[in-house]
């Protein structure tokens, strides 16, 4: 599923959803997105926690990523 900051950009894509948070502070909120992205000078992937998922649609999810450098 694509996914979308809050403003409409394009962020990457949803490749995995898991229920447990990684240890350490990665993630502090309960079970996070795994989002996979290419930007044109390298791949990126995201960890985003679930307290930041803004909107979840049948096309689309829609995340704060406040905190997480995306270039």
């Amino acid at each position: 599923m694509p996914a979308f900051d809050r403003d409409g950009h394009a962020v990457g894509t949803v490749n995995h959803v898991h229920r447990e948070a990684p240890e350490g502070t990665m993630a502090p909120g309960i079970g996070y997105l795994e989002i996979d992205g290419d930007r044109p000078e390298r791949k990126i992937h995201l960890h985003i926690p679930l307290t930041q998922v803004l909107n979840v649609g049948p096309e689309r999810v829609v995340v704060d990523t406040t905190g997480h450098r995306i270039i």
